[in-house]
């Protein structure tokens, strides 16, 4: 097939089976309903793949409180901080920030931000995303939610594995119209 594509198999006692859901593999084990946690949608070559990423913000007990990222950039991490610090008003300052994507993946899209933003909110606020909710967009410095590439392949996609509410920047424009 193309190079831009992503293929995932497992292996049944017939052999190789397509995996047609691949985000399923990488939620296994996932505790629902968790403040903290968010579910996102990035893109693997032209393929739409569901990962969870995790926040746990804490208080600080040093000056410089950590900002401490795995599977995103701790750079990408700063920014986020910074904006939901100025746009949401969360006070950051003084606590550390641990963000972690599940199942070992390393993500460089832009459109996870929405996911990550989403994570550390839910996390401060100590209240659960909604069930069945999935999210992707860019975060821009001003505080709006930006779109990235295939955003209407990935609601579609959303929609056909059972998502029912859509965080992107088709339904909310800036992070102040999202409350949880």
């Amino acid at each position: 097939g193309p190079t831009d594509e992503t293929g995932i198999f497992t292996m049944g006692n017939g052999g190789l089976e397509e995996v047609t859901d691949p985000g399923k593999i990488l939620l296994e084990g996932r505790l629902e309903n968790s403040p903290g946690s968010a579910l996102t949608m990035i893109m693997e070559g032209t393929r739409p793949l569901t990962v969870e990423i995790q926040a746990l913000i804490v208080p600080s007990t040093i000056p410089v409180p950590r900002r401490i990222a795995k599977g995103i950039s701790g750079n990408r991490l700063q920014l986020i901080c910074a904006i939901l610090t100025k746009h949401l008003h969360l006070p950051l300052g003084e606590k550390d920030v641990f963000v972690n994507v599940t199942g070992g993946m390393d993500i460089k899209d832009p459109g996870a931000d929405l996911g990550v933003a989403l994570a550390i909110l839910s996390s401060v606020k100590n209240k659960a995303l909604p069930k069945k909710s999935i999210c992707f967009g860019e975060l821009g410095l001003l505080g709006e939610i930006r779109n990235i590439a295939f955003t209407e392949k990935m609601a579609k996609e959303a929609k056909k594995f059972g998502y029912t509410s859509l965080y992107s920047p088709s339904t909310y424009h800036t992070l102040k119209s999202i409350t949880l």
